[in-house]
């Protein structure tokens, strides 16, 4: 049987009940790869990507109170992210904008 999403579970827990950071960083050295690929092949810069993750992570962290611990990590993550890409996409159309225009 597959022991991830127990592994999810208890990370989940961790961080939501007890705030620990060592779940966190487990979780996050256990995700960044997928979550980096994924971005990567959307976004073109790695420094890009590399920031738009940062700010997953940071906003994963703040909301950690609220998750649901019998969610689907990797697939919340991977939405969250889809999310992140779309406003990264959205606020270079802007500043584009912002720039033809002077």
């Amino acid at each position: 049987m597959d022991q991830l999403p127990i592994i999810y579970q208890q990370w989940l827990t961790a961080i939501k009940e007890r705030n620990d950071t060592s779940a966190y960083g487990e979780l996050y050295q256990h995700c960044w790869k997928d979550l980096y690929q994924h971005a990567a092949r959307r976004v073109l810069d790695s420094q890009d990507v590399e920031d738009i993750l940062q700010e997953l992570f940071v906003q994963f962290w703040e909301k950690r109170h609220t998750i649901d611990i019998q969610m689907n990590l990797p697939a919340y993550l991977k939405g969250m992210l889809k999310y992140k890409i779309i406003d990264f996409f959205n606020s270079n159309r802007v500043k584009e904008k912002l720039l033809d225009q002077k």
